[in-house]
């Protein structure tokens, strides 16, 4: 046999007629195999092995017998308290509470809260360039994405993110310019051959926009001219400063999957009358369309219910355009109070949504 010490790379061979007298093992080698010797014989004298106990197919080694034949006596303490099966009572710490799962201790962890990510999807004002895209912001929280305005190109923006979507579930719309809205169709149809791929059954999700008046005309135009067939829900709703205007979702198309919606300000939302805080007023003189002419309120506040519990606030913002910003919110937890995540779109005049001058 021969043994190396990868530290000198000695070999110890068998002595042949006529040749020097074998070499010595080196000291600090010979001294370790001493001494695995005398731990062997030790450990062969104080373990007791019964034939009739060992499991078929171990080893004889006294390593083997060592590992699987410990003396109840030379247990250590530690081991001795998780051995329930021969001690009939188990030290009070190993003993179950009733009710309690078992490995469980009595105060429970609090869950965390989701996971909220927010992802520039595009930043580019007014047309896309080489680098950036039109202006779309991916609000992520938990499994659910919210989109903050969809300029065009925003479809391949969420391909090349790390945005499932499948997950996207309410996209809103600060204002009609076309580098916040023009991707709407896209997304739309995005979403839906996503949820088609995934094997959901049709019209049981549903994608939610939401914007300023003429965001339902946008899309009910986009959807009949390309003879869109979509696998979810659809639900178009803008908003009006008139109370006595809203409406509930109402189907707009044979197969019930879009629907219409017009929302009011909250009940508990009121104009402020100081004629300081109120904004000019956003009257387009050269427009026609009654969606352009409407004026800035402060104080006014619309909110909705969104997937992942959270809420969403919009409040107008000053523009050439009707403009809305829009306030995430989590629902309080354990305590805590939700986080909350302000977008606005393109402004110059924020107060109505901050509060703040």
């Amino acid at each position: 046999m021969t043994f190396t010490d990868a530290r000198t790379s000695a070999q110890q061979e068998p002595a042949s007629q006529g040749s020097h007298e074998p070499r010595q093992p080196q000291p600090r080698f010979a001294e370790y195999i001493q001494a695995a010797r005398a731990t062997a014989s030790q450990t062969a004298q104080q373990t007791q092995v019964e034939p009739g106990n060992r499991q078929p197919g171990t080893g004889n080694s006294i390593q083997d017998q060592h590992v699987k034949q410990v003396s109840t006596a030379n247990r250590p303490p530690s081991i001795q308290s998780v051995q329930t099966a021969t001690n009939p009572n188990p030290p009070a710490s190993t003993q179950q509470t009733a009710g309690q799962r078992p490995g469980t201790a009595h105060s429970s962890k609090p869950t965390p809260p989701p996971n909220m990510s927010v992802t520039w999807l595009g930043t580019s004002s007014g047309s896309p360039s080489m680098r950036r895209n039109v202006s779309s912001i991916a609000l992520c929280h938990g499994q659910y994405t919210h989109l903050v305005d969809c300029g065009e190109g925003s479809s391949r923006q969420i391909l090349r993110s790390h945005i499932n979507p499948a997950s996207i579930c309410g996209i809103y719309i600060s204002h009609l310019h076309g580098d916040h809205c023009f991707g709407v169709p896209g997304v739309i149809e995005l979403v839906s051959r996503a949820h088609q791929a995934s094997g959901t059954a049709r019209g049981s999700q549903q994608l939610t926009i939401q914007g300023p008046p003429g965001i339902q005309q946008l899309v009910k135009s986009a959807l009949a001219a390309s003879m869109s067939a979509l696998h979810m829900r659809l639900l178009v709703r803008d908003y009006t400063l008139d109370k006595a205007q809203a409406k509930d979702p109402t189907p707009v198309d044979p197969t019930g999957l879009i629907s219409f919606a017009r929302q009011a300000p909250d009940a508990d939302s009121e104009p402020k009358t100081n004629p300081a805080a109120r904004f000019k007023s956003t009257r387009n003189k050269h427009s026609s369309l009654q969606a352009h002419n409407i004026p800035v309120v402060p104080g006014l506040a619309w909110t909705a219910a969104c997937e992942g519990g959270m809420t969403v606030t919009a409040a107008q913002l000053q523009h050439r355009l009707p403009c809305w910003g829009y306030v995430f919110q989590e629902a309080p937890s354990q305590g805590l109070q939700g986080r909350k995540v302000v977008l606005l779109g393109d402004t110059c005049d924020s107060q109505a949504i901050t509060g703040t001058p």
